[in-house]
This record gives structure tokens, sequence and C-alpha cells, in this order.
């Protein structure tokens, strides 16, 4: 039996913490405990939307490169590197610099291991 790489393992557990990064943002947006957030109901909900959309997102991404679909490599990286850029795009403190290494270890790891998620190295078996 030919067991799943260790470092593959490590981006599938790095991207189910995104997903629960981004569920407990969705939550805490909803329940209005995030106090640089908008007061206003409409904008609120959007934001806490959006949260939920990325976060059922990465699932969607965890599964395709579970099964090492070849899109699934593709959009996963493009993510990633979406979720970084836009990690600077406020003021950058220290929960920024945590997220962003939050965010580039899966994505080397994606470069280093690509030919396991591209399918090129052998599969194991389940």
């Amino acid at each position: 039996m030919i067991k799943r790489m260790n470092a593959v393992t490590v981006v599938l557990g790095f991207l189910g913490l995104h997903i629960l990064i981004w569920l407990a943002f969705a939550v805490l947006a909803v329940l209005g405990l995030i106090p640089g957030l908008p007061d206003s109901g409409a904008a609120l909900w959007i934001m806490a939307g959006l949260a939920f959309a990325c976060s059922c997102a990465l699932a969607v991404l965890v599964v395709l490169l579970n099964r090492r679909v070849r899109l699934g490599y593709y959009l996963a990286v493009a993510a990633l590197f979406l979720l970084a850029a836009l990690t600077f795009t406020d003021d950058v403190g220290w929960i920024d610099w945590a997220y962003f290494a939050i965010v580039a270890v899966p994505l080397v790891l994606l470069f280093t291991e690509r030919a396991w998620f591209l399918g090129k190295a052998p599969k194991p078996e389940q």
C-alpha cells in the first residue's frame, strides 16, 4: 500500500484550517462580535456571506486536491495567491503576518509536491 506523502497531508490540513478560520469569521460577523465591521445589517451579512462562500470554496478545493483533480490544483494555487495578496490590502499587523504564514505554507508545498497533485506520482491505495 502506498501512503499519501506527509507534505500532501500538511497542505490539506492547512486548507482545513483556512476553512475553520473563514467559518469562524462568518459566524462572528453575524453575531456582531467583530468590532471593525460595519454596523449596518446589509454590509455585515454580505461580508459574512462572502466568508462562508470562501470556506465552501476551500472545502471543494480540499476534495479536488485529495482526488488529485488537475483543475483543483490550479484553482487552489490561484485561490491561495489571491488570499495572500488580499492579506496586505489594509493595515498590516501581527495577525496579517500570521495569516500570511498560514497561506504561504500550503502554497509552497503545492509547488514542491505538484507531481503528486497533478497525478504524476503513484496514487495511494485506499
